[in-house]
């Protein structure tokens, strides 16, 4: 058995990125981890926030966001990284952008249409 002082990091590089380790991509403790039921088309919460069922709404989401450690890409814990990480950019824009989509998804078409356009999870 290999010990965690003993596990290789494991890294990739290409033209345009530094080398980054891939345990975002494996670890399902990285907030980075997107697992393969996590998709755009996801539904959080079984009654869309309407207007009138915020509190509930919102509990619900807190609880189902924080439950796939996504919660921070709302609360801004997760901030985006430097541009210059090109590599945990794109791994930051595509965890946010499923974030925006889940919660998309968990509202009514009014009150989606008036933050569709918005640039991040936290700002919605």
């Amino acid at each position: 058995m290999v010990s965690e002082e003993e596990t290789p990091v494991m890294t990739t590089t290409s033209r345009s990125t530094p080398a980054m380790t891939l345990y975002s991509l494996v670890d399902p403790m990285d907030p980075f981890y997107i697992h393969h039921t996590d998709n755009p088309g996801l539904v959080l919460v079984s009654k869309p926030l309407d207007g009138l069922n915020y509190l509930t709404w919102r509990r619900s989401m807190i609880l189902a966001l924080d439950g796939r450690n996504k919660l921070g890409f709302v609360d801004g814990s997760i901030p985006i990284p430097d541009f210059s990480d090109t590599a945990k950019l794109r791994m930051w824009k595509r965890n946010d952008s499923i974030v925006v989509s889940w919660i998309l998804n968990s509202l009514t078409k009014e009150i989606s249409a008036s933050v569709i356009y918005s640039t991040s999870a936290s700002n919605i």
